[in-house]
């Protein structure tokens, strides 16, 4: 029986909703009835080694339900599909700049006409990042500038991150022995603190990212390492919306974890996952507007106007990623983990038909996320008051720039200390800041007395 990685999503789907009939995963999986069927009598074939011709579809599921190891016997004897070949390929030339066709040839079990034919979906995908082969009698030949090739292995590693559950075996172990992850515990820990650092709240798989990121650029021998620059050489990375103190507090934790042996060209990477544009420009050629200007408007028909201001920013950068499954064929799967019965009849299906009829890439998992964020309100920031007895008016302004860049503390207002308690009675305050011996009697409203020194300028 030729089992697949479809087979074993399936399985899982079956495994996690026992309930759910062929077309409830027909529709989640978005493919037909008829395929879902034959994909199904071909787990009950591999597990009880027998035909299930007799039985009805409720009867083929319920026993694949109740089946006992059956992920592991199917694991065993999964093939490649096309886009698993095609990858191995070029996973091999990520590793080592070229491969023979003969050996590939044996060792995926395909012919060479097939290599040929697969060699223009290789061409296709390596086009994107402007690199391309060459094809001998010797074998095939990765050609392009090494920065090129550099962007290609990231992608390369972010896709089988995203993969990682349902790679064939053979396919997982090679990228597992070229990882050479030693400390896996260290990495995870140091990428969820970069994660939290940098802000990535709203960025797919953030922490695949990182991961690959790191493996990409951390055997670069002849560029300098991030723990090799100081904080002033660092700061041409420095992105407009990252505030300095922010910026500063993790390139010191980038010098203190396992990132300080990357090549400071992973520094841009780390300040542009967040920025979309950025990306979309420097790492890939991606154009998405059309896409997002049409599949707001789909969200605002099911849903009504999202109370969420941020929800644009969010759907781009969810547009982004589909595109980059759809350029590097990620079957991304998550969305089987979820217990999803209780969706089956709601109109969430609906949804998300409609959106893939613009992005057909948009899967379950991120239609989900996106439910959810449409509605979700930002936290609110603290109201910070600058609170002034003595000073000029005139140049409290400067005064509270001198605040932000020294404390990080942003303010909203200032106010007169005589003016104070009528401006309490009408307005929200969350602290009030000083940078004056004044005395304020305010139970409920911490008071942060701050110090800003004044330049000592020499006498002429």
């Amino acid at each position: 029986m030729y089992i697949t990685t479809k087979h074993l999503q399936i399985l899982d789907i079956i495994k996690r909703n026992p309930t759910f009939t062929i077309k409830d995963i027909s529709q989640v999986l978005n493919m037909s009835t008829q395929h879902v069927k034959v994909y199904i009598e071909d787990i009950y074939i591999e597990l009880f080694n027998t035909s299930s011709k007799t039985l009805k579809a409720e009867d083929i599921i319920n026993s694949i339900y109740i089946s006992k190891n059956s992920k592991n016997t199917l694991k065993k004897v999964q093939h490649f599909n096309k886009a698993q070949n095609i990858f191995y390929m070029l996973f091999l030339l990520g590793k080592n700049n070229y491969f023979k066709l003969s050996e590939i040839s044996k060792e995926l079990g395909i012919t060479t006409r097939n290599l040929n034919n697969y060699s223009a979906n290789i061409k296709n995908i390596l086009d994107f990042f402007n690199l391309s082969i060459n094809i001998s009698n010797k074998g095939v030949d990765l050609i392009g500038d090494s920065q090129n090739i550099t962007r290609f292995k990231f992608y390369l590693y972010f896709k089988f991150l995203v993969e990682k559950n349902y790679l064939p075996k053979k396919l997982r172990d090679e990228f597992l022995s070229f990882s050479k992850i030693q400390n896996f515990k260290k990495i995870k820990k140091d990428v969820k603190k970069l994660v939290s650092l940098i802000g990535s709240k709203n960025m797919i798989y953030c922490e695949f990212v990182f991961f690959s990121l790191y493996m990409t650029y951390r055997d670069s021998q002849k560029i300098k390492k991030i723990k090799d620059i100081s904080l002033e050489e660092s700061l041409i990375y420095k992105p407009d919306y990252l505030k300095i103190e922010s910026f500063n507090k993790t390139i010191n934790f980038l010098k203190n974890s396992i990132f300080k042996d990357i090549s400071i060209l992973g520094l841009d990477i780390i300040f542009m996952v967040t920025d979309n544009n950025k990306v979309s420009k420097k790492l890939i050629s991606i154009k998405t507007p059309e896409y997002f200007e049409n599949i707001l408007p789909i969200f605002k028909q099911y849903l009504g106007e999202s109370s969420n201001p941020n929800f644009s920013m969010i759907l781009k950068s969810f547009v982004f990623y589909c595109e980059v499954k759809n350029i590097m064929f990620i079957d991304d799967s998550s969305f089987i983990n979820l217990n999803m019965s209780h969706l089956a009849n709601s109109n969430f299906l609906k949804l998300t038909k409609d959106t893939q009829q613009i992005l057909p890439t948009f899967s379950f998992l991120e239609i989900l996320t996106l439910w959810y964020a449409y509605h979700e309100k930002p936290e609110q920031k603290e109201n910070n008051i600058f609170v002034f007895k003595y000073l000029n008016p005139s140049f409290i302004p400067m005064l509270i720039k001198e605040i932000y860049k020294k404390h990080n503390i942003e303010i909203n207002d200032f106010i007169n200390i005589k003016n104070l308690n009528s401006y309490l009675k009408t307005n929200k305050v969350d602290n009030l800041i000083l940078v004056e011996n004044i005395k304020i009697y305010q139970k409920n409203i911490p008071i942060k007395n701050l110090f800003i020194p004044i330049v000592n300028y020499k006498k002429i």
